[in-house]
């Protein structure tokens, strides 16, 4: 239930590979505020992505508030009252 803060939590380095790279590509949790602070720290980026992958995180952010949307538009769309 709470995955996705105890993923924000921690440093995702302490983490599995493969989770990492589901938490920052696939659910962008970690790509909106890992990415920039790497780059902020000075530190490299452990999955080996090149330097311009830090500042995407905008597009990321508003790619993903766009799916969220469509998802909620979509489901509004075809919700059917339960007629209580």
């Amino acid at each position: 239930m709470y995955c996705g803060n105890a993923l924000t939590q921690y440093p995702p380095t302490v983490f599995a590979k493969d989770l990492v790279r589901g938490a920052t590509f696939v659910v962008p949790l970690a790509f909106v505020n890992w990415m920039p602070a790497l780059h902020i720290l000075g530190r490299d980026n452990p999955l080996g992505l090149p330097g311009w992958v830090d500042f995407c995180s905008p597009l990321v952010a508003l790619a993903a508030c766009a799916l969220a949307g469509w998802a909620w538009r979509n489901g509004l769309r075809s919700y059917r009252s339960t007629g209580s």
